[in-house]
Formats: C-alpha cells, structure tokens, sequence
C-alpha cells in the first residue's frame, strides 16, 4: 500500500505470538506507535482483542501481538502513531489477513 502509515498483508501467527507489519512516514520518525488487531469469534461469541506497541518505531516496522483467540482469516487492524516537534498524532484503520 502507497499511503503511510499502513499495515502490511499478511500478519502471521507463529505459535502464541503474532506479528504485524507496517510502514511509516520519515521525517521525523514517530516517537511511538501503537497497534491494535480484533477478529470476529462466532463460536466464542465475543471478539479476539490483541494490542501492543512497535519495539523501535521506523519507516518500517513490526510489532509482536498476542495471538490467543485468533485464527486464520479476515481482522480489523488499528494504528496510532505519535511525533513531536510538531505535535502530531495519526490514527488509521485497515482490513488485514491472518496466516
């Protein structure tokens, strides 16, 4: 995807953690990036819910999510990045898919 930021297709589950990937504009480098991923769970009845924030924010980065409740398929993927000098604060959502 061209616009930044955005998450990149697909996340992957590799036993109890799940990565999430993403690009970010530069200039200057978010100081804090946050991400969230739900997936509809209609045996379970509620939403698997997973949130964690990316360990060193650059143009490209990955973040490590729980991966309890989630399985392969469609999910609701949600950013917030943070800058300062300006203060700035960016939030987006995406459809991504699980492997």
């Amino acid at each position: 995807m061209g616009v930044r930021p955005n998450f990149q297709d697909p996340v992957e589950i590799m036993g109890a953690d799940m990565i999430v990937a993403g690009r970010s504009a530069g200039k200057p480098l978010p100081l804090n990036i946050q991400v969230f991923l739900e997936q509809d769970d209609p045996v379970a009845g509620k939403p698997a819910v997973a949130w964690g924030s990316v360990d060193k924010p650059s143009t490209g980065w990955r973040a490590t999510l729980s991966s309890e409740g989630f399985s392969r398929g469609q999910a609701l993927a949600f950013g917030v990045e943070i800058r300062t000098r300006p203060f700035e604060a960016i939030t987006w959502s995406q459809m991504v898919e699980i492997q």
